[in-house]
């Protein structure tokens, strides 16, 4: 199943809505599409509702899903804002079973990764990294690729790690980059007897209240 979210379209009526996109594709990676956030739901979930959205701002949005989450049998350890760090830190993140979202220029991609013609910074979601011949990789969630037209990717692509760390550093310094570590998810049983409120029982069955 497919964890993009595009920010553009259905769910998404405000401008800069990239970094809204990325949080809700983090969530959905976090809790194996449990809890499935619209882009603007998480904008009002992070208090902002005019322009772009800052890195910093990832993390409110983020946590404010805690309480679903809970109730769908989830407990989702906090969104952890780096800020400017080095990039050495994300690659170790994403070795551990980690993902982020990151901040990027989108003018310093190449132009077969480049799903709009724009070239400021722009955030993305980044679920895993591998090993392909001598070439590593990062596996991106680019809320801008949605296949709305032809030559538009519509879901993942795989970056050379080389390529996201040149993009990072134009949103941050070489070497650097601005961004968010998401941990998984860690599923637990719902307790029958003490359900969170926003649960309700369904033919025996604990499920989500509608």
């Amino acid at each position: 199943m497919s964890i993009l979210v595009p920010q553009l379209g259905r769910g998404s009526d405000y401008p800069g809505n990239c970094g809204p996109a990325s949080v809700a594709e983090a969530l959905r990676w976090a809790t194996d599409h449990d809890v499935a956030p619209l882009p603007d739901d998480v904008r009002r979930a992070m208090r902002d509702l005019v322009g772009g959205t800052t890195m910093d701002e990832h993390p409110r949005g983020y946590n404010a899903f805690a309480d679903e989450a809970e109730a769908k049998g989830w407990t989702l350890p906090p969104m952890d804002y780096r800020g400017t760090a080095p990039f050495a830190d994300v690659v170790r993140a994403l070795r551990a079973g980690r993902a982020v979202t990151i901040a990027i220029d989108y003018g310093r991609l190449p132009q077969r990764f480049r799903c709009a013609d724009f070239d400021g910074l722009h955030s993305i979601f980044v679920s895993q990294i591998r090993t392909m011949g001598k070439v590593r990789e990062v596996k991106v969630w680019d809320p801008l690729a949605d296949g709305r037209r032809p030559g538009i990717p519509r879901g993942p692509q795989w970056y050379p790690l080389p390529v996201l760390a040149d993009a990072a550093a134009g949103a941050a310094r070489p070497k650097f980059a601005i961004f968010n570590v998401v941990r998984p998810g860690l599923m637990h049983p719902v307790d029958p007897v003490h359900p969170h409120p926003d649960a309700v029982a369904v033919a025996g069955v604990l499920r989500p209240a509608a």
